[in-house]
């Protein structure tokens, strides 16, 4: 069991750093802008066609947490793309990925107050394993913290 979380985590992280996506579950790729989630307050990360996973908020605001943690909202939709049942994995960036919950194709959930710099939470097709789609969240400074200009 423990050889197959090292597969299945070394084949996350392989997904990650290729940007590649599965077609066996007959999903098409969403081509995205990388860092453009981060301007529209999206977060960083990406969703195939057809799916919706949202991380509200998307990233952690330093002069709101000062302990640089945070609850987020966790919203999902894979009904479009024909998914019955879906997890959601979570990890802060320096261990494998944990199952955090499942559930129905759509959804929401709040998590507790464990959401970290570098959070990753990845949603997979419950039944075949395949990735849907990623979010990552990281702490920003507030524009209201920065030193301003001395002239």
């Amino acid at each position: 069991m423990k050889t197959r979380r090292h597969i299945a985590a070394f084949a996350w992280l392989s997904l990650l750093a290729s940007g590649c996506t599965s077609q066996s579950s007959g999903l098409h790729n969403r081509h995205e802008i990388l860092g453009a989630g981060l301007l529209s307050g999206q977060g960083d990360g990406f969703a195939l066609e057809g799916i919706t996973f949202l991380v509200t908020p998307a990233s952690i605001r330093a002069c709101e947490h000062p302990d640089l943690r945070m609850s987020a909202e966790v919203m999902w939709n894979a009904q479009i793309a024909g998914v019955k049942n879906v997890a959601i994995w979570i990890s802060n960036g320096a261990s494998p990925p944990k199952k955090w919950l499942s559930g129905h194709s759509s959804g929401s959930a709040k998590t507790g107050e464990w959401v970290v710099n570098n959070s990753t939470l990845q949603m997979t097709d419950d039944d075949s394993g395949a990735i849907l789609a990623v979010r990552r969240v990281y702490v920003v400074q507030c524009l209201d913290d920065l030193p301003s200009a001395t002239q």
